[in-house]
């Protein structure tokens, strides 16, 4: 069996995914984890969502994509705003 702390550790160390401590009890840590930024260079959030759908045997969130469409035109917006000044 894989030890689920090594590899979430080696993630966090290899930038893939952030760490945060948001427990009360420093006896018993509670950890919450996000998207890294390697990987969101190298996977994306895209990527990500629909491999966490899949892996929960469910739907994307029309909610995630829904957003990640909002983020990606208003980065394209802003490309091409640059691109015309």
């Amino acid at each position: 069996t894989p030890d689920v702390d090594a590899l979430l550790n080696n993630f966090v160390i290899l930038d893939y995914l952030w760490k945060s401590d948001f427990g009360d009890d420093p006896s018993d840590p509670i950890y919450s984890y996000a998207m890294g930024p390697k990987s969101a260079l190298e996977v994306g959030r895209r990527q990500i969502i629909y491999f966490c759908s899949e892996i929960l045997d469910e739907q994307p969130d029309p909610t995630m994509l829904q957003e990640l469409e909002e983020d990606e035109n208003g980065t394209q917006t802003q490309t091409q705003m640059q691109a015309t000044s």
